[in-house]
């Protein structure tokens, strides 16, 4: 829930206890301070742009396809590392 929600909630709650307690309409001023947080990604990864609004992105036809070889040597790295942990495929 975040800080702001958690004011407003806060807030209606006080005024709901205040009315049942009095009976009556009472106008009432409450200051809450707590800290305004900015997330920042940038701190996990430094090459990490933050945008203000979206952008749009076209991909190439092509741009998330894999070759023959990548999925080769994809599937190679794989079956060794199975063969590594010790665990067969057979069935």
């Amino acid at each position: 829930m975040g800080a702001h929600l958690q004011r407003e909630l806060l807030f209606l709650i006080l005024l709901l206890l205040l009315l049942l307690y009095n009976e009556s309409v009472v106008v009432v001023q409450i200051y809450l301070w707590a800290p305004i947080y900015r997330e920042n990604w940038s701190a996990f990864a430094p090459d990490f742009e933050e945008l203000e609004e979206n952008r749009e992105y076209v991909e190439r036809e092509d741009e998330f396809d894999m070759n023959e070889r990548e999925e080769d040597r994809l599937a190679a790295a794989a079956a060794a590392a199975a063969n590594a942990a010790g665990v067969s495929h057979d069935y």
